[in-house]
Order: structure tokens, then C-alpha cells, then sequence
């Protein structure tokens, strides 16, 4: 029936809500792992001028923690308007049905604000903690940062859990499909997602030296 409908509906909706955190995590890792990189004389200096350990970690977090809240608040709003604007674009297509008001309740606005804070803040963890262990040292010399070699260990088991995520993905394209190859199927997503990160470098890195050459 339509309830049932409705409700499977509401499942498919919250796992692409769930990927998305991750995969919003780990882009927000990636990034501060980048700047904190990119910041280590800068952050060198700071401790070279006495700033302690847990001071330049805490100057990260709060960074996060305030990306975290402009972030969440502008994604609020341009889910507010996505929900208008298809609430009158159905209303154009289909005259004939009310579709009614747009009702969100107080405490989705602070479920959302909360979330993103928390998956910012929680993806600056790691960045923070190597923020922190920067010695002064790093300011009195000019970083060239050296190409190491490809990891295979780690690529290899990336191109493992690919293969076993892979059958995952396809059982979530049967319509008739069993809760275990359901549960299956959303834990390859983030399998195969995984396993492209831990693989990249045995294609980026011949991929970058190919398009260096010229």
C-alpha cells in the first residue's frame, strides 16, 4: 500500500542522507589534512613563539567547529529551497493534486545544525592531532615535500574490498531482494567508495607523471 511505499521511500532517503555524511567526512579530513600540510611552517612559527601542543590542535578544532555551523546553516537553506521550489514545480505539473505546505519541525533545524558541527569537527580530529606534533624545527626550514613510494599494501586491499563490494552494489539493482543482500548492498556502496581511495594512488600517480611529461 501507499504507507508501505512511503516508508521504503524514507529508508532509501536516510541511506543517501548517511553516505553523504561519510562521504562529507572524509572530504572534510581530506581537506584539513591538505591545509594542515600546507600550514606547517606557518604552524612551526607558532610553536617556535611558544604555542603549546593542545593550543594549535584546539585552533583547528575551532576552525572546524565554526566551518561546521556556517556549513550547516547554508546547507539548511538551500534545503529549504530546493523543497519549495519542488513543491511549486509539482504544483505546475500536476494542477490537480494539493500538494500542501512545507511543515519542518523545529527539531530538524537542530538535528541538522548538531550533525554537521559534529561530522566537521569529528572529520579535523586526526588533522588536528598532526597539527599538533608540527615541531618548531618545521619553521626554520622551507618544506619540499618528497613523492614516497606507491603504497601497494594498502592498494591492494583496496582493490580487495572493491571486488567484495562490487556484488553488494548489483544486488541493490534486483527489486527482489532479501534484507541480507539489502544490508549488503549499502555496506558495498561505502565498501567500493573505500576501495577507490586506498587504490588511487597505483592510477593517480602513473596518471599525474604521464600528464607531467609535456
Amino acid at each position: 500500500n501507499l504507507s508501505d511505499q512511503l516508508a521504503g521511500f524514507n529508508t532509501f532517503l536516510l541511506f543517501f542522507a548517511g553516505v553523504a555524511l561519510f562521504v562529507g567526512a572524509f572530504l572534510i579530513f581530506n581537506a584539513f589534512n591538505v591545509t594542515v600540510l600546507q600550514r606547517t611552517r606557518e604552524i612551526g612559527m607558532m610553536r617556535t613563539l611558544g604555542a603549546t601542543r593542545p593550543a594549535v590542535a584546539r585552533q583547528v578544532l575551532t576552525e572546524a567547529f565554526g566551518m561546521g555551523i556556517v556549513g550547516s546553516l547554508l546547507g539548511i537553506a538551500a534545503g529549504l529551497g530546493m523543497a519549495i521550489g519542488l513543491i511549486k514545480l509539482m504544483g505546475e505539473v500536476f494542477p490537480g493534486i494539493p500538494f500542501g505546505d512545507l511543515v519542518i519541525p523545529t527539531r530538524a533545524y537542530v538535528a541538522g545544525i548538531v550533525t554537521g558541527t559534529v561530522v566537521t569537527t569529528l572529520g579535523a580530529l586526526w588533522p588536528a592531532y598532526r597539527a599538533s606534533r608540527t615541531t618548531p624545527v618545521a619553521a626554520m626550514r622551507q618544506r619540499a615535500e618528497r613523492v614516497g613510494r606507491v603504497p601497494w599494501r594498502s592498494a591492494v586491499v583496496g582493490l580487495a574490498i572493491i571486488a567484495a563490494s562490487a556484488p553488494g552494489i548489483w544486488l541493490l539493482t534486483r527489486g527482489d531482494r532479501a534484507s541480507w543482500q539489502t544490508a549488503y548492498g549499502l555496506i558495498g556502496v561505502i565498501g567500493v567508495f573505500l576501495g577507490v581511495v586506498l587504490a588511487a594512488p597505483i592510477i593517480v600517480r602513473p596518471l599525474v607523471t604521464l600528464l607531467g611529461r609535456p
